[in-house]
């Protein structure tokens, strides 16, 4: 299996080709300073400079389920069933924090480096009963990583995967499995501690079939994209819950499997990955970015006071639009920037 980095310029082009001889790569994150790759195997992690040397090779001796950068960059977190380990990058072990009766999923570490928010599964009552005929319960879980005590632990109904944090560490994007919808989850500050309060429920126009985990969007992640598997991608606005966009799948042209937004571009600009093992780029001209942004403040501002959701696209981002042409484009203002292709792609990360 092997990773490929590719640089955006211009054109696409593969920068470096990161071997690796065994294991499948089911993850791949960037350092904070985008100088360091990590890349996620079934039981270890490698760690990759930016030239495409192999600093580390880290054996954890057991499945690790995720990966996700400490704040500066100076280590990270594995999750690896009830635990959470926290490991420089040499593969010293730093910390770890328990979780009783619990398997998580996922991760996210706000920017102080104080707290993380966790997604997992109930594997038993406090009592010590597992369950036999219902299913599991599934939390999303506010921990303290300095005083290593659980804050605030929420019941969810769903599958759920993967969450992020906006940059601002006020608000959580929670990923579920299958057909179950992606949600934001707000931290609120309650003295010492924080509460999470769901916010919103990003409902689609029709039933999908979610790929991989859903992201913030735009310059101040004021957008929440997702990514359906038959190939349709879904833009809201984070404030409002408004669908801005709705791309078909005749447009993409193909099964997705991961959706990730380029937060070090000055435009408009994401990823899709695809079962071919292509990765397609998907952009607009800096005047078009900023009419989308400028949308998603209009959007927030005509909604009701109690920002309920509305799944109807306002009506210059109807993205019913298709064309026949050999060039595909997302709408008469949107289209797709030039592919690259890599190997192919994983829901758990951006590629794989």
């Amino acid at each position: 299996m092997v990773s490929v980095p590719t640089r955006v310029q211009e054109t696409f082009t593969s920068h470096r080709i990161l071997a690796h001889p065994q294991g499948f790569v089911g993850q791949v994150a960037w350092s904070p300073s985008g100088h360091l790759l990590l890349t996620k195997l079934g039981r270890g992690v490698k760690v990759w400079t930016e030239d495409g040397v192999c600093r580390r090779t880290i054996d954890r001796r057991r499945n690790v389920q995720s990966i996700t950068w400490m704040p500066g960059g100076e280590a990270f977190l594995s999750v690896e069933g009830s635990d959470v380990t926290k490991l420089d990058l040499n593969g010293t072990v730093l910390a770890t924090y328990h979780f009783d009766r619990m398997v998580l999923h996922d991760v996210a570490v706000t920017q102080d480096g104080v707290r993380m928010v966790c997604v997992g599964t109930l594997t038993a009552s406090a009592d010590g009963y597992h369950p036999s005929k219902c299913r599991a319960e599934k939390q999303i879980i506010a921990y303290n990583m300095v005083k290593q005590e659980i804050e605030n632990r929420v019941p969810v109904l769903h599958e759920v995967r993967d969450i992020t944090l906006a940059r601002n560490d006020q608000v959580a994007l929670v990923s579920y499995e299958n057909k179950a919808p992606p949600q934001l989850w707000k931290l609120d500050p309650v003295k010492d501690s924080v509460r999470l309060s769901l916010r919103h429920t990003y409902m689609p126009k029709v039933t999908v079939d979610f790929a991989g985990p859903s992201y913030f969007g735009g310059r101040n992640d004021q957008l929440v994209l997702c990514a359906g598997k038959a190939g349709d991608i879904h833009i809201w606005d984070r404030e409002s819950g408004t669908l801005l966009h709705h791309i078909r799948a005749q447009t993409v042209g193909g099964d997705l499997t991961c959706i990730a937004w380029n937060h070090a571009w000055d435009t408009f600009m994401f990823a899709t990955g695809s079962h071919d093992g292509g990765v397609r780029i998907w952009t607009t001209p800096a005047h078009i970015s900023g009419s989308i942004e400028s949308s998603a403040a209009s959007s927030r501002s005509s909604t009701n006071p109690a920002n309920t959701p509305r799944t109807m696209s306002p009506a210059p981002y109807d993205a019913d639009y298709r064309t026949d042409s050999p060039t595909v484009q997302l709408s008469p203002e949107l289209r797709e920037g030039p592919s690259a292709t890599t190997a192919p792609q994983n829901a758990s990360g951006v590629s794989s």
